[in-house]
């Protein structure tokens, strides 16, 4: 019998996760994930992610996919999310092509960055948001993005080893203000690891006006996968 291929589409807080990639002895959202389709289908079955998100880094729109061992005879998300942690839930769980593939199928995705710009320091959402006293440019932060937009080498933001090389097609880069809140959007077809919060710490120095920006990664907690375009 063929077996079904199914996309889920998940969020989780990555606060107390060590990241998306299961690891022996470590809580991540993969195995969480593994975890309770192996109460469900009473076997062991491997989640593949569109991407890997580092420790601590949220989610709003990861996708992952997985061959089903036999047809769930109910509703998988809600199966799922009875089973799962309060920081992980599946948004979806829908029936895909035969040959879908998170990761390999994946053509960009967007990350967002957050950074909370007051000088009290944030309490009620202090686990998603980067807190910054000191006063930003937006302007100059946005016209900084504008300038790595198109296929380049992003190595001096990114972490080695570069398996695959160092070039990225970024599609769009923007800054943009709500209140007290800043949102760096980065959209790529790929991402070197800790790539877009080194890129955020680049903007991050450029808003408060240093002239010269030294590679800076960000904390996690302000960085969520906001969506995979396919």
């Amino acid at each position: 019998m063929r077996k079904t291929v199914r996309l889920l589409t998940v969020e989780y807080d990555g606060a107390r996760f060590d990241g998306w990639q299961a690891q022996p002895g470590r809580r991540t959202v993969q195995g969480e994930l593994e975890k309770a389709l192996k109460v469900l289908f009473k076997t062991r079955v491997p989640v593949v992610a569109a991407g890997r998100t580092d420790a601590g880094v949220h989610a709003a729109g990861q996708v992952a996919t997985f061959l089903e061992p036999r047809p769930f005879p109910g509703d998988l998300a809600k199966g799922l999310n009875h089973l799962l942690p309060e920081d992980v839930s599946v948004l979806s769980a829908e029936r895909a092509p035969k040959d879908a593939h998170a990761r390999k199928d994946a053509r960009r995705k967007t990350y967002r960055y957050t950074i909370l710009n007051r000088a009290a320091r944030p309490a009620l959402d202090r686990g998603l948001v980067h807190w910054e006293a000191r006063p930003l440019n937006v302007a100059a932060m946005g016209k900084e993005a504008r300038r790595w937009i198109g296929r380049r080498d992003f190595a001096r933001f990114g972490m080695p080893p570069f398996t695959d090389g160092t070039l990225c097609d970024v599609s769009a880069f923007r800054v943009s203000k709500t209140g007290d809140r800043l949102h760096v959007e980065i959209t790529s077809n790929r991402f070197l690891k800790r790539m877009a919060r080194r890129l955020a710490g680049h903007l991050a120095q450029i808003g408060w006006g240093q002239k010269d920006p030294v590679p800076l990664a960000l904390p996690a907690r302000g960085l969520t996968l906001l969506e995979v375009i396919y």
